[in-house]
């Protein structure tokens, strides 16, 4: 596959999200697709590592019994052979609480035979977390991403 043929599968990814059609999402997937969102599970209920279509399937069934996402926009792709990189803007409203965040991320795929084999999001877990979670204010907190215990 050329880059731009998989600049093409990341963004059918993408619009397939943003439809809300995860069935299609998983279609353009690998079955033995890796899947790592950063957090810990307890503060970000969509949040670790999925292995396989069945377990992705589940990750988004978190995501969206947790959260609206308001906002979820890719801006820039940067691709090299197999690996794609986009950077997205997102914005999110979380179930539990009424709280939003709202920030850029990075995502990381990998494409095998012109589907998605491994995807890596970089994004502030203390953000999602502090929105996730009563009484969790990250402003409150001094947060140092290298080690910080809320990431993976």
């Amino acid at each position: 596959m050329t880059t731009e043929q998989n600049i093409a599968t990341v963004k059918s990814t993408y619009e397939a999200f943003k439809r809300g059609d995860i069935t299609a999402m998983l279609a353009i997937m690998n079955e033995d697709v890796s899947w790592i969102t950063p957090g810990q599970r307890e503060l970000i209920p969509f949040a670790g590592q999925f292995k396989g279509r069945a377990a992705v399937a589940k990750c988004f069934e978190s995501l969206e019994a947790s959260e609206v996402v308001l906002t979820f926009e890719p801006h820039e792709f940067v691709a090299e052979g197999d690996s794609v990189v986009a950077f997205v803007h997102y914005w999110a409203h979380a179930k539990a609480t009424g709280k939003t965040y709202e920030g850029e991320g990075v995502h990381f795929f990998q494409l095998r035979n012109g589907k998605v084999a491994s995807f890596r999001e970089f994004f502030d877990p203390a953000l999602a977390a502090s929105a996730h979670v009563a009484g969790y204010d990250v402003k409150a907190k001094s947060i140092d991403p290298i080690h910080c215990k809320f990431c993976n």
